[in-house]
């Protein structure tokens, strides 16, 4: 039998892969080009948590530990696209670029120096410890680049097929969807990561139910 945190990740790796794959489709047909950037930062958060369900499955401390750090610059990776894309129509998008990936390999090698992961796998559920620092990091990159680029997506792809009253479902989504992450990092408790993750799965089902919607709606 696979362990639940194989399953659970392994599940919503396949939820991501599918709304970037159906985001991508829209971006292919009705909207801009530069919002497939939005696609490639979840098929790229899809094989950190494929990764971190492969991980449980396996289950050794070292491979945990690897997985941890792999799955943050996966994130990093996630956050450059979403970067990109938010300020696609900057002048100065090239230079956000490169700071942001001095930046990541700052974060990682603070991470791995001063803060290497302590994940641990208790009745097949993985807990990610992070530390409290680590934690605030990742919790400010949600809240200020993942969450605002998250929304401004919602506004372009309604406005741009004139469903601009689908625009507040689509954002709320991606607001509790937010909320579900920050839960899930904070997570010590295996109710809070159950519920967390959940969350997660159900909003994703959701958002992926929206692109088809919004696929069919704008024919």
């Amino acid at each position: 039998m696979l362990p639940l945190g194989t399953v659970g990740f392994i599940s919503a790796g396949f939820f991501f892969t599918v709304y970037a794959y159906t985001f991508h489709a829209l971006t292919v047909k009705k909207i801009p080009e530069v919002l497939r950037h939005f696609a490639y930062a979840y098929f790229s958060l899809a094989v950190a948590f494929m990764l971190w369900g492969v991980a449980s499955y396996i289950g050794t401390q070292s491979f945990l530990n690897v997985s941890v750090l792999i799955g943050d610059g996966l994130l990093l990776l996630s956050t450059f696209f979403l970067l990109s894309l938010f300020f696609a129509e900057n002048k100065a998008k090239n230079v956000i670029r490169i700071v942001w990936i001095i930046l990541s390999a700052v974060f990682l090698w603070w991470r791995m120096t001063y803060f290497p992961p302590e994940p641990t796998l208790t009745n097949g559920i993985l807990f990610f410890n992070t530390q409290q620092t680590v934690g605030i990091v990742l919790s400010l990159i949600l809240l200020l680049v993942w969450l605002p680029t998250n929304l401004k997506v919602a506004r372009l792809v309604t406005g741009k097929i004139q469903l601009p009253g689908f625009g507040f479902i689509y954002s709320s989504i991606y607001l509790m969807a937010t909320v579900a992450a920050l839960l899930f990092i904070a997570a010590k408790t295996v109710l809070i990561i159950a519920v967390s993750f959940a969350a997660m799965i159900v909003c994703f089902i959701m958002l992926v139910a929206s692109n088809v919607m919004i696929d069919k709606m704008a024919k």
